[in-house]
C-alpha cells in the first residue's frame, strides 16, 4: 500500500470527498428507481413480468447479495442499542417471512434444497438483511449534517443492493423472453480447442471434493459481500478514493444485460446437466459430449438439444457471457489495490474461488471468464474520474477493452475454428487477453490514484 495513504476507523465526516461520493450514489440510486418504476409500469399494462414478483419467486438466489446489507450496517458504526434493535426486528421478520412461505408455497419456488435445505435459514438471512437496511433508514432520518452524510454513504449502497435484488430476476426474464436459442454450442467448441473441456474438468473437482464445493458455494452466492467489503474499506482510506468500486459494479451490471440478450449463453450445466424429468442423459461434469455431436445444433434451446427430443415450455436465463460474478470479483480485486495487505488478500481469495466456482458449478465456460477481463477493463475506463477522461491511458483502456470484448464475441460466434489449429493458439490468446487487460487497468489506476491524491478545491 502506498505510504501516503492512511486508513482510519473514525467517521470520515470531514473528508470533502464524502459529499461527492454520496451525491454520486444518489444519482445512481435515482436511475435504478426510475428503471424499477418503468418496469413495474410495463407490468401493470400487461406487457411483461413484474420485477417485484420475479424477485419474490427467486427469493433464494438473492440471499447472498442481501447479506451485503448487513455488512454495510455493521460497518457504519452502530451503537449497542441500534444493534439490539436490528437483531430484534430481524427475529420478528424471520418468523413472519417463514410463516408466509408456508402459507404461500409459490414464494418458495426459488429455494433449492441442494444448496440450503432449510427455508427457515433462508428466511433468517433475508430478515437480517431487511432489518439492517431498516436500521440504516431510521438512523439517517435521525441524524443531521455530516453524521447523516456518513450514514447515507452506507444506506445508499445498501439500497442499491435491494434495487438489484428486485431488478436482477427481471433482467434474467428478459434474456428468456428474447432468446429461445443460445450460442452454447459455439462456446463449447471453442473451449474444446484447448484439448480438453475446462468447465467439465473443474466440475469434476467440485463433484469429488466436498470442501472445495462448499467454499465455492459460499463465495459464489456472496458476490455482493466482497465488493461491499472493498467499498467499506475504501471509505476508511485518507483521502477517500476519487473512484470507488460501487459505480463500477453498477455499470457492469447495466451493460451486461443487453450483452446477454445479444450473445445468449447458458453454461454447460444448464445444457448438459441432470434433468429431473429424465428427458435427456446427464453429461455434466463427467461425460463431455463430442464436439461433432454438439455442432449438429450449435444454437439449440436450453435443455432442448435436438437429440433429446425435448422442448421446454419456458426457457431459462442465458446470463453467462460474460461472467458477471467474475467481473464483480475482478473489479473488487482491482479496487482493493490501495487497501491493507490483509484486505487485499481477502479480495484475492474471493477472486480465485469465484473463477473456480463459476466454471466448477457449470454456470460458465472458460471463454465466459476470458471475456470478463476486457469487459471489466471497459467498465473501469468509463468510471475513471471525469478530470482524467481523454487521457492517453483512459483512451487506450477504453478502446482496447471494447475491441477485445467485441473481437472475442465475433470469433466465438462465427470463427471459433480459427482456434482449432493448435491448443497453443487459444492458450496464447487467452494469456495475452488477461495480461493486456490487467496491464491497461494498472495504467488507468495510476491516473485515478493521482486524481485521488490531489486536494479538492
Amino acid at each position: 500500500m502506498p505510504t501516503d495513504v492512511k486508513t482510519s476507523n473514525e467517521i470520515p465526516g470531514l473528508d470533502p470527498r464524502l459529499d461527492a461520493l454520496v451525491q454520486r450514489l444518489k444519482w445512481i440510486m435515482g436511475g435504478v428507481v426510475l428503471l424499477w418504476v418503468g418496469a413495474e409500469s410495463l407490468a401493470g399494462l400487461g406487457l411483461f413480468y413484474s420485477p417485484l414478483k420475479e424477485a419474490v419467486r427467486n427469493n433464494f438466489f438473492f440471499v447472498g447479495p442481501l447479506l451485503g446489507l448487513t455488512v454495510l450496517q455493521l460497518a457504519s458504526s452502530p451503537n449497542r442499542r441500534e444493534l439490539a434493535t436490528m437483531i430484534g426486528v430481524a427475529a420478528g421478520l424471520a418468523v413472519v417471512l417463514h410463516f408466509l412461505k408456508l402459507q404461500f408455497p409459490w414464494i418458495k419456488e426459488g429455494v433449492r434444497d441442494l444448496d440450503i435445505p432449510s427455508p427457515l435459514v433462508v428466511s433468517a438471512c433475508q430478515s437480517l438483511a431487511l432489518a439492517s437496511i431498516l436500521e440504516l433508514v431510521s438512523r439517517a432520518l435521525r441524524k443531521r449534517n455530516e453524521e447523516r452524510t456518513y450514514v447515507l454513504a452506507f444506506l445508499l449502497p445498501a439500497s442499491l443492493i435491494v434495487g438489484f435484488t428486485v431488478l436482477g430476476p427481471y433482467g434474467m426474464a428478459l434474456t428468456t423472453y428474447f432468446n429461445r436459442t443460445t450460442f452454447d454450442g459455439y462456446v463449447y467448441a471453442a473451449d474444446s480447442t484447448l484439448g480438453f473441456q475446462p468447465s467439465f474438468l473443474v466440475g469434476q473437482w467440485f463433484d469429488t471434493c466436498l470442501p472445495l464445493y462448499f467454499v465455492g458455494l459460499l463465495v459464489y452466492h456472496t458476490s455482493a459481500f466482497i465488493y461491499m467489503f472493498v467499498y467499506v474499506m475504501q471509505l476508511r482510506l485518507r483521502p477517500i478514493p476519487a473512484m470507488d468500486v460501487v459505480p463500477s459494479v453498477v455499470l457492469a451490471t447495466a451493460l451486461a444485460t443487453p450483452l446477454y440478450i445479444l450473445f445468449p449463453v447458458c453454461g454447460p450445466e444448464a445444457i448438459w446437466g441432470a434433468d429431473p424429468d429424465g428427458n435427456r442423459p446427464d453429461f455434466y461434469p463427467h461425460h463431455p459430449p463430442p464436439v461433432e455431436q454438439v455442432l449438429q445444433a450449435p444454437t439449440a434451446s436450453r435443455k432442448a438439444y435436438v437429440w433429446y427430443g425435448y422442448e421446454p415450455e419456458r426457457g431459462e436465463a442465458s446470463t453467462s457471457m460474460p461472467s458477471l460474478h467474475t467481473v464483480i470479483a475482478l473489479l473488487s480485486w482491482w479496487h482493493a489495490r490501495r487497501l491493507p495487505i490483509w484486505a487485499r488478500a481477502i479480495a484475492g481469495f474471493w477472486l480465485v474461488f469465484t473463477l473456480l466456482s463459476t466454471i466448477g458449478f457449470g454456470f460458465h465456460y472458460l471463454f465466459d471468464i476470458v471475456v470478463s477481463f476486457p469487459f471489466a477493463l471497459t467498465v473501469t475506463a468509463i468510471c475513471i474520474p471525469w478530470s482524467a477522461w481523454n487521457s492517453s491511458e483512459q483512451q487506450a483502456a477504453f478502446l482496447w477493452g471494447i475491441a477485445l470484448t467485441a473481437g472475442w464475441l465475433y470469433v466465438l460466434r462465427w470463427h471459433w475454428d480459427w482456434l482449432a489449429y493448435s491448443p497453443w493458439l487459444p492458450a496464447t490468446a487467452i494469456s495475452l487477453t488477461v495480461v493486456l487487460s490487467c496491464s491497461l487497468e494498472s495504467r488507468v489506476y495510476r491516473i485515478a490514484f493521482a486524481e485521488a491524491s490531489q486536494p479538492d478545491g
